[in-house]
């Protein structure tokens, strides 16, 4: 039983997309893993606490819980907002992300592999941590975690209006409204040190021109959101106009850092 709660919460942590118990019984039905020892599974996971369902236009999903304190890189600690700040830890960023339906609360991979090509490029001693940008904010996780990497102003952008709603919610919740801006149009001709982009492929290869444009000169470009069998050609484009710097995988997911 203990091996499959682990295969199933793995299945719910690394998913991209909502997930019902019907999904993940089809997912294992494959493996000889029954609905009923879906369920069981399931139900000890949410007694523990490790997931949560969440409700969307009348219909519930499993989700990774996160109701309380997950570090989901080397230096970026995730909390809700209803659990009293920690007492800090040198080294370590806390960041409050309200539980809601846009992407980026740090259970996927894009997010955390985003996160830690962030944490490289920021590492360079010459690195100027003056301007940051984030095309396609969901949560805004990304801007804040700029934020509190040092970055002196942040501009997030999105064109869902739930995203950029729930982006300015976090942006408030975390005392960040003087450095962090979130819109649903890019900043006119303004220039970054270092611009994040975690999207498929096809909305990376459309962007490509307009973020070489927006980078200063010794800037550094992240991109994330690709998958392991998709970055050799998408890096090969990319590689057109910018040089791969290093690569970091998880779970079949990709994010690269380049400059």
């Amino acid at each position: 039983m203990t091996g499959h709660k682990e295969q199933v919460f793995e299945f719910i942590k690394t998913s991209s997309e909502k997930l019902t118990i019907s999904d993940i019984a089809a997912h294992f039905g494959n493996q000889g893993i029954g609905l009923k020892i879906i369920r069981l599974c399931v139900k000890e996971l949410l007694n523990e606490g490790v997931i949560e369902y969440s409700y969307e236009l009348g219909n519930s999903f499993l989700t990774p819980s996160f109701n309380k304190f997950v570090q989901i890189s080397d230096r970026i600690v995730v909390y809700p907002p209803n659990l009293s700040p920690p007492e800090e830890r040198k080294g370590l960023c806390y960041i409050r992300i309200e539980n809601s339906t846009s992407f980026g609360r740090g259970n996927h991979p894009t997010t955390r592999l985003c996160l830690l090509a962030m944490e490289k490029a920021v590492k360079r001693k010459s690195f100027k941590k003056e301007n940051f940008f984030d095309l396609g904010c969901g949560t805004g996780i990304l801007a804040l975690g700029a934020a509190f990497l040092g970055f002196d102003s942040c501009f997030a952008v999105d064109i869902d209006p739930v995203a950029v709603f729930d982006s300015k919610q976090n942006v408030k919740i975390n005392n960040l409204d003087d450095r962090i801006i979130v819109d649903t149009v890019w900043p006119e001709n303004q220039k970054f040190n270092l611009v994040a982009a975690n999207l498929r492929p096809v909305s990376l290869i459309e962007f490509k021109a307009e973020l070489k444009k927006r980078l200063e000169k010794e800037g550094a470009l992240v991109l994330s959101g690709f998958k392991s069998e998709e970055k050799s050609w998408l890096l090969k484009d990319f590689g057109r106009l910018f040089s791969v710097e290093e690569v970091f995988e998880e779970k079949g997911w990709c994010s690269a850092l380049l400059s």
